[in-house]
Order: structure tokens, then sequence, then C-alpha cells
């Protein structure tokens, strides 16, 4: 394993053009947008702590804290993992999100946060799920979790398949998957977990999920979110926010229902 957060590999062989050095607990996949200046593309990639943007010849364009601390050694995956920059076109701004919830706000063309702090979710973390209370099968333990242990090596779990499942199933996350924007509004919709109370009991976790939908709005020398709407429902949920064309319907996957 290598500690690169990035890697361009040429089209005809494979072979490796570039890489990004640095560390983070999973970094989303890349965003590629057509800066409007110079007309060229420029690669978009953030983990937990730290944002970047590339020319597509490996140059830094620049680098900056997300505003959140670095994950501590052992830290879990799940809890630090960036699911990916999203482009909010109405401020010429990236947005991500993270697993734990926090979401951060940058500008595009320089990487300043455009929040004064990141905004949080209000959901709690899931209950553990009945896959992590049972064990997983025995397919999963002594086949997939050895095959794809190498990729984990030096990271936070020895079970990189169970934990996986457990994130999709619950097991104590509160965000399980990407999160869409619409482009006509500008709004940001996120599935995540409800806050604790909403599954009628007080135990600092949630058997609910939720979907957010967050509005950026101008506050004095920087920006804030508004929750602009929410929806609770039982089970939870591990899919992305699907948005139809003209953002006046979301569709979103639950654990019961849809």
């Amino acid at each position: 394993p290598e500690e690169v957060i990035l890697i361009s590999l040429e089209p005809k062989k494979g072979k490796r053009r570039l890489s990004l050095p640095g560390y983070g607990h999973g970094a989303g996949a890349p965003l590629i947008l057509k800066d409007p200046k110079s007309l060229k593309e420029i690669v978009y990639v953030s983990v937990y702590h730290k944002a970047y943007a590339l020319s597509t010849e490996g140059k830094v364009l620049w680098e900056v804290s997300t505003g959140l601390k670095e994950p501590k050694s052992g830290s879990r995956h799940r809890d630090y993992h960036c699911f990916g920059l999203n482009y909010l076109k109405k401020y010429d701004a990236l947005v991500g999100l993270m697993g734990d919830g926090n979401l951060v706000v940058l500008d595009r063309s320089t990487g300043k946060n455009l929040l004064e702090k990141p905004y949080v979710l209000p959901g709690s973390p899931s209950g553990p799920s009945d896959f992590n209370k049972k064990g997983p099968p025995k397919w999963i333990k002594d086949r997939a979790d050895q095959v794809l242990y190498p990729l984990a090596h030096g990271r936070s779990t020895k079970k990189p398949f169970s934990d996986l499942v457990d994130v999709l199933l619950g097991g104590g996350t509160r965000v399980a998957n990407y999160f869409s924007i619409d482009q006509n509004s500008g709004r940001v919709w996120a599935a995540a977990t409800a806050p604790d109370g909403v599954d009628h009991k007080i135990d600092d976790l949630s058997d609910f999920g939720a979907l957010y939908g967050l509005d950026l709005v101008k506050e004095g020398q920087f920006f804030k979110l508004n929750l602009s709407c929410e929806f609770f429902f039982p089970g939870g949920s591990g899919s992305t926010p699907a948005l139809t064309g003209d953002g006046k319907r979301v569709y979103v996957g639950t654990g019961k229902n849809s």
C-alpha cells in the first residue's frame, strides 16, 4: 500500500502517469470540471481534512484544510470517509460530505472555506446491525475479508468487506453514501440518520433514517447552510438521493420502502 490519494493512468497500457501523495480514509470519486477562465480541465479531490485542485498534468493548484481535524491513527474508516466533492453551480462552490455527517463548502477557484466552520447533519449514529451482532457468515470472514485485507493493510480494520456490509446495514454510521445537488436551485440533498428521539426513544442512537434538504445562503463574510426540509423514515438508507431533471422530485431507497 502507498500513501497516495489520487492516481492517474495512461489509457493504452495502464501505466501510471502521476499520483498525489497524501493520506486519508477514502477520497470518493475525483470531480473534473472545466475552468471557465483557462478552459482547461481541473481535477478536484478531498479527504477528511484536506482538499486539492490539480491540473491534468498533476500540478497542485491549491491545497487547503477542510476545517476538520486529521483523523487519529486507528480511527474508524466509516467515520472519516469523504464521499467525494460535488459541484454547487449557483455559487461556483465545491461541497464535500463525510461519513460522520460533517459537510464542507469550498470556493472552487481558490479552495477557500465558505462556511465559518463545517456544518454537521443533525442525525445520531445508527444502532448496531444484526449483521454485526451475529457476526459475518463464514464465506465473508474466511474469504472476502482476507482477499480484500491487503487493500486495507495499515488502516483501521482487519475485516474490510465485513465493515462495508455493516455500514450499508447501519452499524453505527451516520452517512452511508454519496449526496446530490439540484443544479436549478442549488439545494443539497443528503440521506443520513435521523436525530435521537425520532424513533421514540432516547438512547443516543437512531433507528430511523432521514432525507435532508439544505440551502446555502450568504451571511456576512461567510455563507451558512439552512436546513430547509427533512423527512424521516424507519430503517435507514444506504442510497444516494436521485433527482429529476427539474429538481422537483427526489427519490431515496430505505431499509423498508422507497
